[in-house]
């Protein structure tokens, strides 16, 4: 974060404590459960502090315009410009999380507490595909320093670049430019550029709840063409290959987001209504749009920019 605050990214920088330390470890005294039950006597918890980063979160501003999408596909780009620099400085990688796309088969283990049959089944065959296909082409193993792969580039990523993650501010300008920010670096790693660009792709479905399947497809072209635009300013456009496998990695952090979701609500945090945050803004409907019934026009939409 440091790095890409001083290459003029707008995101959180960690503050110092009174003991010059950016994280902190604090004991607290017992507590008290959910349930009523008392804790343990004292539990150990770290504790940072980050300033404050100004705008409005991306799904408070939807619907936004097509250029406007445009403009935040750039914007990834410029962050990736910035994160591959910072790469070069890393002697050993910063490991791919829980909820990157390369574990997302992981959620096969959880897919039967998923009540609907056909969500089900739809959320397995993308899982499943994926795991075939995939899995094995993308896994990053013993990563080092120079690592390159010219079908799907490795790099920094930030790993969750959702509409909540993403801030936006209107400039001063007449032009109805935007200036963007990015918060929550918990699933940074070192890991496949395509990732944030497909979890942008998918987050702009979510948060765009009120628009038609060609709309989607309007505003994913903008996302790419802007992304592509800013990337060749660096002679590092997306290849074919990355091209090719966005839809399936958007139907894959759909299917993801539902299953661990419904696992979630139902075994572990049933008063947990974000972790249903998906299946709210129709989820399943536009997973069955991306893997079945409009696939071809998002994969003619998409796959062609140069």
């Amino acid at each position: 974060m440091i790095h890409l605050w001083t290459q003029g990214i707008s995101c959180q920088q960690p503050l110092a404590s009174v003991n010059n330390k950016l994280v902190e470890s604090i004991e607290l005294s017992q507590f008290q459960n959910m349930d009523g039950t008392v804790g343990e006597p004292r539990r150990t918890h770290t504790m940072r502090l980050f300033t404050f980063v100004q705008g409005q979160i991306w799904s408070s501003l939807t619907p936004l315009e097509t250029e406007s999408y445009w403009h935040m596909g750039a914007f990834l780009a410029g962050l990736h410009r910035h994160l591959k620099q910072h790469l070069n400085s890393l002697t050993k990688p910063i490991l791919e999380p829980a909820w990157s796309l390369i574990n997302a088969p992981n959620a096969l283990d959880y897919v039967d507490f998923v009540v609907d049959e056909d969500h089900r089944k739809l959320a397995r065959n993308v899982l499943q595909t994926f795991r075939d296909e995939y899995a094995d082409k993308l896994r990053i193993t013993n990563w080092l320093p120079g690592m390159e792969d010219k079908d799907f580039p490795i790099t920094l990523i930030h790993g969750d670049p959702n509409d909540l993650n993403i801030l936006i501010n209107r400039t001063s300008s007449n032009d109805g430019s935007l200036d963007f920010g990015i918060l929550d670096w918990e699933d940074c790693a070192v890991s496949r550029r395509v990732y944030d660009l497909a979890l942008m792709l998918m987050y702009m479905m979510c948060c765009e709840t009120t628009v038609s399947t060609a709309k989607f497809a309007e505003f994913g072209h903008a996302i790419i063409q802007g992304f592509q635009c800013e990337a060749s300013k660096d002679d590092w456009c997306l290849t074919q290959a990355e091209r090719t496998c966005l839809v399936t990695l958007i139907a894959v952090r759909f299917a993801q987001s539902l299953i661990l979701g419904e696992h979630t609500f139902r075994t572990k945090d049933p008063g947990n209504q974000y972790v249903m945050l998906t299946a709210k803004q129709g989820g399943w409907e536009k997973l069955a749009s991306v893997w079945l019934t409009q696939k071809s026009e998002f994969i003619n939409a998409w796959t062609q920019i140069k």
